[in-house]
């Protein structure tokens, strides 16, 4: 059998977990290639997938080796997909057990990209950041995303117990990998993975071809503890991003000792958690325009503790008559836990005034 140039480098070769067998899949045609020797395997192999090539609709080939025989299943691209934190956990669906599995080249995988965005922060320098296909319903929607990048300087060393301070970066900043998260609490590994005190991060997440002026939501999200001094991954808000047509920006914060530490007094003030979140909060107000987003329609939320540290937000002064937020979110959460406010300028500290929310639902400001 005469040997076809189909570059095979150019189509990607998936592993067997990738796919799950659904009897109900329908195909879209099925070839048997004659093989006399396994010396044959490659030649067949290649123009079953040139016949797939041939057809737009095509966009999996399926091979399984059979006595004297190749047998190819050509199916379009269906999958099955289930939201996490990270991301979206999606496999294909096949109609029968295969061998091997290529893909057709150009064709999205599982929410893969590899364009490569960048923005240019003022007074900083350039961030550059990755990029990732989502499927949205039976479509994909490409979201741009800078991960990792700071909003305040690491609060190490003489900076530990204090306010969050900006950081004077400058330069290119390699915004593709996301940071640690900060020091939960019940986590006493003293080296655990995925958790620092160098924690003051946000991501953000950008829909391409975004509506000018997109609405913005900044969630405060801490990595939850999983046992065993394990921490569960951070939030991947490229979903939300995507499916609301928004600009998504997850921020971690100081929490436990590290953010609310108060000895009532001038040497331990406490609440560098809650300075954390306004630090976050400063930032977007002033780099979210070259994102796309509009810095008058964000939206603040958060869940569990984080919920309960951004509801105090709400009850303290506005900046220049405003709040840096026009909504919050708060989910499953009850003012509490900190030891006062950011004292007023030249005054005592503002006055707490709880409010009662039930719990176990979402609680939605306006």
């Amino acid at each position: 059998m005469p040997s076809l140039l189909v570059p095979l480098a150019s189509w990607q070769s998936l592993d067997l977990s990738s796919a799950i067998v659904d009897l109900s899949t329908r195909s879209l045609d099925v070839v048997h290639v004659s093989t006399h020797s396994p010396s044959d395997f490659s030649a067949a192999r290649d123009l079953c997938l040139l016949e797939c090539s041939r057809h737009e609709a095509c966009r999996i080939t399926t091979l399984q080796p059979r006595p004297g025989a190749l047998r190819c299943v050509f199916y379009a691209d269906t999958q099955s997909c289930t939201p996490s934190l990270r991301a979206q956990d999606c496999r294909l669906l096949l109609g029968e057990e295969a061998a091997h599995i290529y893909r057709k080249p150009n064709t999205p995988l599982f929410g893969s990209g590899t364009s490569a965005p960048s923005v240019t922060i003022a007074t900083h320098g350039q961030l550059l950041g990755r990029s990732q296909a989502i499927q949205v319903g039976t479509s994909w929607r490409q979201v741009d995303q800078f991960l990792g990048v700071p909003y305040a300087a690491p609060p190490l060393a003489e900076r530990r117990f204090q306010a969050p301070e900006p950081l004077n970066w400058t330069g290119p900043w390699d915004a593709t990998q996301p940071r640690a998260s900060c020091w939960q609490p019940g986590v006493r590994a003293p080296t655990a993975p995925g958790v620092s005190e160098d924690c003051l991060y946000l991501n953000v997440f950008v829909p391409q071809n975004v509506a000018p002026s997109a609405s913005v939501l900044l969630f405060f999200h801490n990595a939850a503890q999983a046992g065993a001094g394990r921490v569960l991954p951070a939030l991947d808000g490229a979903i939300l991003a995507a499916v609301g047509n928004l600009i998504v920006v997850s921020a971690s914060y100081r929490v436990g000792v590290f953010g609310f530490l108060s000895s009532g007094s001038s040497e331990a003030r406490g609440n560098w958690g809650l300075l954390d979140q306004l630090a976050a909060l400063t930032w977007v107000q002033t780099h979210i325009g070259v994102f796309g987003g509009d810095p008058r329609r964000v939206t603040l939320a958060a869940d569990r503790g984080g919920a309960d540290v951004a509801s105090m937000h709400l009850l303290g002064p506005r900046a220049a008559g405003r709040r840096p937020f026009r909504r919050a979110v708060l989910m499953v959460s009850q003012p509490r836990h900190c030891a006062s406010l950011p004292a007023r300028a030249g005054g005592p500290p503002w006055p707490l005034e709880t409010s009662r929310w039930s719990r176990g639902r979402v609680s939605a400001v306006v």
